[in-house]
């Protein structure tokens, strides 16, 4: 059995005890890093472990609540471990069981905060909207609207990052701080087969202790959220975000007298499409000040490679040998990576250098939480042991013998490294 199995079981056995903030340290006992969970936990299920967890523990609160029609949400959240607010969680109940938690049944729309707008629907297939490709632009020009209030979090400062706030607050969107995720934006731009994967909930997530943020899945809220930010910006600003969708007009269908302090409702055509106009002065703005984040993380990024001398040019040179098994050009790489003299290697270089004959096609490094991929006792030790000239072999001999292991979950890094430690110097790290 590997670990990713050992792990879902281990799961499946404790889920009202996990908590959903610190699911990510079930994997500690496999001494294997949060990258590769990450990823083999969602080769093997189809979700990240957080995700997984959530739904987990929401069939459990609607098993409870089948079996006892009178369990509050107060008792419920109690009894599956629930560590989030319970707000967030009668809103997810919601949308995966199209009933709120009291039992009224949601059709063609979403019940609102506070009850403010239930039952009022929104005239949006539910599911047709989930899978469609409006659903993706109107979410980019929502994550280009905030890009436009300007760096990473909208703090409550200029006019339209208020706007944007109050009427995030007056929808179903929930994304407590807004604060982007720098490592998502980091991933983007060095991972060009992400580069289109701008879903809400993963551009915004990751906030500290803050909740599980939660993006709707309906066409009239999305264009809720943008119309109702616009008309209430200066001209110029206005112009920029109205102007990214050409047919208002034939959108709307009727405007209900119901509003929310300065929030207005209004009621979309299910049937029409939005007519997306790339060429709108939002775009242009928004893709300046992301260009200009992506500089900073540039300037983070080579800041962390040279703090374990490593240089951008010399990494590609590496991970281009390793994609094309040339042994020639590895060793090349790796005598211009580890460099000579008699001062001790870092350890995060030696570990990195692992990592990527492991995985060559892994397109960045997690800066912002760098993890050792690799027992770090066990890599203290083979520098301690072995003079810098020797390092390219002993990484050598790794990413041969790793490419041998089959591929059935299991993290084999270790015992790699321990047999060559054994064979190179006698000693048995076990």
């Amino acid at each position: 059995m590997n670990y990713i199995e050992k792990i879902i079981q281990y799961m499946e056995r404790n889920s009202e005890r996990i908590s959903i903030k610190e699911v990510d340290e079930v994997r500690n006992p496999f001494k294997v890093s949060a990258y590769k969970f990450n990823r083999d936990f969602k080769r093997a299920v189809g979700s990240t472990p957080r995700d997984w967890l959530t739904g987990r523990k929401m069939e459990l609160a609607h098993k409870y609540k089948s079996d006892d029609p009178a369990l509050t949400i107060k008792e419920v959240v109690r009894k599956i471990g629930w560590d989030l607010t319970e707000r967030q969680f009668a809103e997810i109940y919601k949308v995966r069981y199209r009933i709120t938690y009291g039992g009224k049944t949601i059709n063609n729309g979403v019940a609102f905060p506070n009850g403010l707008r239930s039952e009022m629907g929104m005239d949006c297939d539910f599911q047709d909207f989930l899978f469609s490709p409006d659903k993706k632009e109107l979410e980019e020009i929502i994550f280009r609207m905030v890009l436009m209030s300007g760096e990473y979090t909208i703090r409550e400062r200029g006019e339209l990052s208020r706007t944007i706030i109050t009427n995030i607050e007056n929808t179903c969107f929930r994304f407590p701080f807004l604060t982007f995720e720098k490592e998502f934006i980091f991933f983007v731009f060095f991972d060009p087969d992400h580069a289109d994967s701008l879903e809400l909930s993963t551009v915004f997530t990751r906030i500290g202790d803050a909740d599980l943020c939660y993006a709707p899945n309906d066409k009239g809220i999305y264009l809720d959220l943008i119309y109702n930010v616009a008309i209430n910006q200066e001209e110029n600003t206005k112009k920029a975000i109205l102007e990214s969708i050409l047919n208002w007009e034939e959108l709307r269908k009727v405007q209900e007298n119901v509003s929310i302090g300065t929030y207005q409702q209004w009621i979309y055509n299910k049937h029409t499409h939005p007519k997306i106009n790339k060429d709108a002065a939002i775009f242009q703005t928004s893709q300046a000040r992301y260009d200009g984040i992506i500089q900073e993380f540039r300037k983070e990024y080579e800041g962390l490679l040279n703090g374990i001398h490593l240089s951008a040019a010399g990494l590609e040179e590496y991970k281009t040998g390793l994609m094309e098994d040339d042994e020639h050009a590895i060793r090349s790489a790796l005598g211009k990576l580890i460099g000579s003299g008699t001062a001790a290697l870092p350890l995060e270089k030696l570990d990195l250098l692992l990592q990527l004959a492991e995985c060559p096609n892994l397109g960045h490094i997690e800066f912002a939480d760098y993890t050792f991929n690799t027992d770090k006792d066990l890599v203290t030790k083979i520098i301690e042991i072995s003079p810098r000239p020797l390092i390219p072999d002993l990484i050598f001999d790794y990413f041969r013998a790793y490419k041998e292991v089959e591929d059935d979950g299991e993290y084999y890094g270790n015992t790699i490294l321990s047999n060559i430690l054994k064979r190179r110097s006698g000693i048995d790290y076990n």
